[in-house]
């Protein structure tokens, strides 16, 4: 083999071995995330069931006790949700909180060649992208007399941004507003309340796009899509933590969103059991479950120890089949090792 041949060689060897580390660091780090916010579950649940077998006081909703501070409490009264509001728009609802997503109309370039054709062409359309589109990284320029395909290079509002809702209230106690999470879910606000919330200068399209009136068609428009968090306004009952005046579910660390208030008359011993099941089963795994640690042990047998460290003489010299199925029983012993281990 040339020295161009082996030096090709040995590169995409270094970069097999700097992957491979690379998502064992990953994985390490992601298990060790995971059994920290784990550890945070079992200790919240030891703290909400110690306090179950003190007892859980019931305390009046009309009146706020500072006296309660530093103590888990029950509480039963007439939810008040306050109002989140978009100062763009305008768009003002009663709900937990309101995400506005942006989109602008840009110059999409699409590369294609003629069949039995080695040259390439480009065609220009226009799409809506909440995404900057780089115009500057277009293959083709546009010849003499075309419109030129430029696109702005930055959004005209913020998108993705979240507004919360002013308060949330249980009586005269407020709740943190992570209480909300176990009642509802994001979803798009109908067109009905947009049309009735929205303020002056802004319309409606009639697939749920709001848009400024007169909005032109040309690139650089843009249009906004609305999602709320609606919890509806009525009686509930709520275990909770008092923390700096607030009734809230951050019962520990970073533990929060725990099923700690129900609509309705809901006894503490209900409330806390539901809460003592979820706190039970841990943390949610987030992107790397159990399965995404195993694919990571194995990438790493197999792109690193199954290539550096063969077990057979001659090991290159062995047919392909062969070295493949010793590389993935040797990667899968190794990836349930680690996963086991760590």
């Amino acid at each position: 083999m040339s020295k161009a041949g082996n030096a090709f060689v040995y590169l995409v060897r270094f970069i097999r071995l700097v992957l491979g580390l690379a998502l064992v660091a990953l994985a390490v780090w992601a298990t060790q995330s995971q059994k920290g916010l784990d550890a945070q579950y079992g200790d919240a649940y030891e703290l909400l069931r110690d306090a179950a077998a003190d007892g859980i006081a019931t305390v009046p909703a009309d009146r706020f006790d500072p006296s309660y501070e530093g103590e888990f409490i029950h509480v039963q009264g007439k939810v008040e949700i306050g109002q989140a509001v978009d100062p763009l728009t305008g768009l003002s609802l009663k709900a937990a909180g309101l995400k506005r997503s942006v989109q602008m109309l840009q110059w999409q370039e699409e590369r294609y060649t003629r069949k039995g054709s080695t040259e390439w062409w480009s065609r220009f359309e226009q799409v809506w992208s909440e995404k900057i589109i780089d115009s500057d990284a277009f293959h083709q320029k546009p010849l003499l007399g075309e419109e030129k395909h430029v696109n702005p290079n930055r959004l005209p509002h913020e998108t993705g941004r979240w507004f919360g809702t002013a308060h949330v209230k249980l009586g005269s106690w407020s709740l943190s507003p992570t209480y909300t999470d176990t009642l509802s879910e994001m979803q798009p606000v109908p067109l009905e309340l947009l049309r009735a919330s929205l303020g002056t200068g802004w319309q409606v399209t009639p697939d749920g796009w709001v848009t400024p009136v007169n909005a032109s068609s040309d690139v650089g428009t843009f249009r906004i899509h609305y999602d709320y968090w609606p919890v509806k306004e009525g009686f509930y009952s709520a275990v909770g933590l008092v923390k700096d005046g607030v009734l809230t579910d951050n019962i520990h660390a970073d533990v929060t969103s725990l099923p700690l208030m129900a609509a309705g008359e809901v006894p503490s011993a209900t409330l806390v059991q539901a809460t003592l099941d979820r706190l039970a089963q841990g943390k949610p795994p987030q992107t790397w479950t159990a399965a995404g640690y195993l694919f990571a042990g194995l990438l790493l047998c197999i792109g690193v120890i199954a290539r550096f460290f063969p077990f057979l003489k001659n090991y290159n010299q062995v047919p392909f089949k062969r070295r493949a199925f010793i590389s993935i029983v040797l990667a899968a012993a190794v990836a349930v090792a680690f996963g086991i281990l760590v």
